[in-house]
């Protein structure tokens, strides 16, 4: 959908340019990442995992290993970090012409129904293959719905998600306080400020120890807190959102400066990571790939989104497009938990442990695209609505009182 809508240059003057509402590439890129983190937690994490946590291991049941590939999955993880840059992007666009308010209810109208629902498809496997006490199991199925900042929830892949309400509330304060013409010039700011900070990460790393500074640099790096604060996590975004700017008002410089600040930020980020991983500390895999894998993503969505800048593709291929993006969300919310128990069944039933993971995998494909084309709007649309009845009461509530008072 295209529509003049207002953006934010450096000098704080609005301009108007013509906007997609949806962008294949990332839509694509989307999907990609959600299979790159289920290969991570089928063939690695389902084997490597501790028994007894209630995670992925536990809900498989059964003793499958592939260990041959490893070198393969081991950095499926990263596909994580490709729903932040996408993040950036999308959420960026999608709060240009908002008011703060409808701002919070398309978000909280998009990520609601199927936390709700796949958190509860969660419960119901841990409760009934016995995984956690029925005590522990309410209490993580509770911290998930209210996306609490830290575990444990239901379900570990709800860790994005509270990194990504995070950044959703900075984006509503910025609408809320009428300080998006300035956007772009926060963004700079904190860019700057987040390349100090790993600037100081490699050279206390690789360089010489910065003492008390190093220790707390040290600190900042291997707290988890510091992921949902954005201290750690916040380049990813950083970089959608400077990729938001370029594909909206051009390339040129100065943007270019910034996507490579960014990008190599994020690049340390992954790289720091991946050397306390596993896979690296213990089995001999090189920090390094992580990194590439996802430079090489960003890099085919540059490309991607550069011929779509110029190109106008069919309409059939935007609605295919289109719906690989709306499974996504269900898919990573799905595969973890129940997914899982499904791969653990299959394979006791006869399947061979890839068939097994294949298969499982399908079914998630399966139920997510029902979920995202059967109920999903249907929930959607009444949770918009009565968000939107609850705001209306509030404001002619505070209107009334207000007169009132005089």
């Amino acid at each position: 959908m295209k529509g003049p809508l207002p953006l934010f240059p450096e000098r704080h003057v609005a301009i108007t340019v013509p906007v997609r509402r949806t962008v294949i590439g990332l839509d694509v890129l989307r999907f990609i990442a959600a299979l790159l983190v289920v290969c991570f937690h089928y063939f690695f994490l389902s084997w490597i995992e501790p028994a007894g946590w209630g995670g992925v291991r536990d809900a498989v049941g059964a003793e499958v290993t592939y260990s041959e590939a490893i070198a393969f999955t081991w950095w499926g993880w990263v596909g994580a970090e490709l729903f932040f840059v996408i993040s950036g992007f999308v959420i960026t666009m999608s709060a240009v012409g908002k008011s703060a308010t409808d701002f919070a209810i398309e978000r909280a109208a998009r990520l609601l129904p199927a936390l709700l629902v796949f958190s509860t498809l969660s419960l119901i496997v841990v409760l009934g293959e016995g995984l956690l006490t029925p005590g522990e199991a309410f209490y993580r199925w509770a911290r998930a719905l209210v996306l609490l900042p830290s575990g444990p929830w239901i379900d570990g892949v709800i860790w994005t998600l509270t990194v990504e309400l995070v950044f959703y509330s900075v984006i509503f304060a910025v609408l809320a306080t009428n300080q998006i013409t300035r956007l772009f010039l926060f963004t700079r700011i904190v860019a700057q400020v987040l390349a100090l900070f790993w600037t100081l990460v490699a050279v206390n790393t690789f360089f010489f120890d910065l003492g008390l500074l190093g220790t707390a640099v040290e600190y900042i790096l291997h707290r988890y807190m510091f992921g949902p604060m954005l201290v750690t996590t916040g380049s990813f975004f950083l970089l959608g959102m400077f990729a938001y700017e370029v594909f909206t008002r051009g390339l040129t410089v100065e943007r270019s400066a910034y996507l490579a600040l960014t990008g190599l930020c994020s690049f340390g980020a992954i790289v720091a990571k991946a050397s306390r991983s596993v896979a690296v500390t213990e089995l001999q895999q090189n920090m390094l790939v992580p990194a590439l894998i996802w430079l090489l993503c960003c890099a085919a969505c540059a490309l991607s989104l550069a011929y779509e800048k110029r190109n106008i593709a069919s309409e059939r291929v935007r609605q295919r497009a289109r719906a690989l993006g709306l499974v996504t969300y269900p898919l990573y919310l799905v595969h973890n938990i129940a997914g899982a128990w499904v791969l653990g069944r299959l394979y006791e039933a006869g399947l061979d442990r890839w068939g097994a993971a294949v298969a499982a995998t399908g079914v998630c494909v399966a139920v997510s695209y029902w979920f995202a084309t059967r109920l999903e709007r249907h929930m959607h649309k009444w949770v918009s609505r009565s968000l939107k009845s609850f705001s209306n009461r509030i404001v002619h509530t505070s209107l009334a009182s207000d007169v009132h008072s005089r």
